[in-house]
């Protein structure tokens, strides 16, 4: 199934799109709006010449994981800085977790994150969604967000995190629609601009998701 990337607003704030507010309340509840994060430069510069010290204890504990860092020292700043900055605010997470059971099985710098996945959310849920993403073709998780985050209250969230030139592709929108759809949980887009440099946040319109569709 194909779906567009339909940005409501790129640069003014405004939704020019929306004819009236009619039309305004009934998208409101499928709209996502980017949440800016800033970072400072010498951090960035910091984890491009190795240090790794932001990265969550317990956030990747295999060798794998620990050798992806090593291997692309310029990779996954924005993941981790992110995951680092939510823990702040009482959030755990992972970047290399898994919703589906055939992706990767044997890949244990997955192990972690898809355990917690499974501990965290009800498996009725979590098969749910699983059934759903193979039904709408994403089903060895081509999409999937890049932060699973959950916290001691029994919360979670996923987070998409896109940093500079980075887009969101229609795979992507339509996994957090059906994370949201299915789970109820909030889904997020986050973007990391330097400090100090003005941008004005998108809001994106995710894709509608047919309940029968979900549930076959």
């Amino acid at each position: 199934m194909a779906y567009n990337v339909e940005i409501i607003n790129a640069g003014n704030g405004k939704d020019h799109d929306l004819k009236n507010a009619t039309q305004a309340k009934n998208r409101n509840h499928s709209q996502i709006i980017e949440e800016v994060i800033e970072y400072p430069a010498e951090m960035l510069n910091a984890w491009k010449a190795g240090d790794k010290s932001i990265v969550p204890v317990g956030a990747i504990n295999s060798d794998r994981g620990l050798s992806h860092l090593t291997n692309q020292p310029s990779s996954m700043f924005g993941e981790n800085y992110t995951l680092w900055k939510k823990q702040k605010d009482g959030w755990a997470g992972y970047h290399f977790y898994l919703i589906s059971t055939t992706c990767e099985p044997k890949n244990e710098k997955y192990f972690a994150g898809k355990a917690k996945i499974e501990a965290v959310i009800p498996m009725a849920k979590l098969t749910h969604l699983r059934k759903a993403t193979e039904n709408y073709g994403i089903g060895q998780d081509q999409g999937l967000p890049d932060l699973f985050l959950y916290n001691e209250e029994g919360e979670y969230q996923f987070l998409e995190i896109k940093k500079e030139t980075d887009t969101i592709s229609e795979k992507q929108l339509l996994y957090l629609a059906l994370i949201k759809t299915i789970l109820g949980c909030h889904v997020g887009i986050v973007y990391l601009v330097l400090e100090g440099r003005e941008y004005t946040p998108k809001t994106y319109q995710l894709p509608n998701v047919n309940p029968q569709e979900l549930q076959s």
